[in-house]
């Protein structure tokens, strides 16, 4: 009708084109499968029909809000991967994917990022660690919601997580079988639930084989977000005792390598003093001297599950009541940090 002003759409595109809608939308967001010649039609069409959604993000098309806080970067060198693989798979179901860094006085105060106006969302991704509060906000938000490698025990939103206690007793019975005895845990068990499930994991395998889990040996209450804190909290403590265990396990890598620098530095050799072992499988963590033993996380698989987990809470009437896992399995990476004794 004259004068009627209708959102032209990629199926306007397609129509116009007679190609299809899938065509449209993977030559609109640069992703393989359509041809360099295809590809400039769709974006003269795009133009000539004065479509919106040409640029990265549009306030039309369907979004999925990625959240973190912001200790987590984009290019941190866990995350890294899980952010891609994210991105990845919701283009996968033509939705565009933003990445929203809350701030602590947010987060302190329970505001919502603007992105949850600014957007046409359909879900949110949380990736890292939020307190109980703003995870309460985020539920009441009336979208259907996913946590990544972390969970809440208090707030009933689904997360997808590794095979954290189940990695952890892996790990620990490695250690073991290479002759160790005395071995001590390095991570912040109040930090997140992964890291205490990674502690449980150590706890049991130690009682499996019948081994003593020594106070004096483990450190798991501190801050292991800043590395000033972890200085003053754990290198200090580790350096000062009088006697070290033969191997330490960390809850994640980051941690175990910055032990091993500290212990390097006073000149404690690794392995051959104190065997380390760490936990994600991190790029850094084959690079360092020796090579660290580890736990790899499959970080794209959690990402992309988590994508499809959130997919199939869209198509439901009620999300806001579910509460459970999906547990991803990773792989033991042997490496030249744990010596047998």
């Amino acid at each position: 009708m004259p004068g009627k002003k209708n959102r032209v759409t990629m199926q306007d595109i397609a129509d116009k084109l007679k190609i299809s809608k899938n065509a449209v939308s993977l030559a609109l967001n640069r992703k393989p499968g359509v041809s360099k010649e295809l590809r400039e039609a769709v974006k003269k069409a795009a133009e000539e029909l004065n479509y919106k959604g040409t640029s990265r993000y549009s306030k039309n098309r369907a979004a999925i809000l990625i959240l973190c806080p912001d200790y987590v970067n984009y290019d941190n060198p866990f995350y890294y991967q899980i952010f891609w693989a994210l991105e990845r798979r919701a283009r996968f179901y033509d939705f565009d994917c933003i990445i929203l860094s809350v701030s602590k006085e947010q987060e302190r105060k329970n505001l919502l990022p603007q992105g949850f106006k600014m957007y046409n969302v359909a879900g949110f991704i949380i990736v890292g660690v939020f307190t109980t509060s703003y995870l309460r906000e985020l539920r009441e938000s009336g979208f259907p919601g996913v946590i990544t490698d972390t969970y809440s025990e208090e707030v009933p939103l689904p997360s997808v997580v590794t095979m954290n206690f189940q990695a952890s007793f892996q790990l620990t019975e490695y250690i073991i079988q290479k002759g160790h005895r005395d071995i001590g845990f390095i991570g912040s068990i109040s930090m997140s639930s992964s890291f205490f499930e990674r502690w449980c994991g150590f706890v049991s395998a130690m009682k499996y084989y019948d081994l003593p889990v020594h106070d004096h040996f483990s450190f798991v209450r501190f801050n292991s977000a800043q590395e000033i804190d972890v200085k003053k909290e754990i290198a200090d403590p580790i350096l000062a005792l009088k006697t070290k265990p033969t191997a330490w396990l960390c809850s994640n890598d980051w941690l175990a390598l910055f032990v091993m620098k500290t212990l390097k530095s006073a000149g404690i050799r690794v392995p051959q003093d104190v065997s380390l072992a760490g936990f994600d499988g991190i790029e850094k963590s084959s690079l360092s001297s020796p090579p660290l033993t580890t736990y790899r996380v499959k970080r794209e698989a959690i990402g992309e599950r988590a994508i499809d987990l959130l997919v199939s809470l869209m198509k439901k009437d009620s999300f806001t009541s579910e509460n459970y896992q999906i547990a991803i399995p990773g792989e033991l990476v042997i490496r030249q940090s744990i010596l047998s004794r």
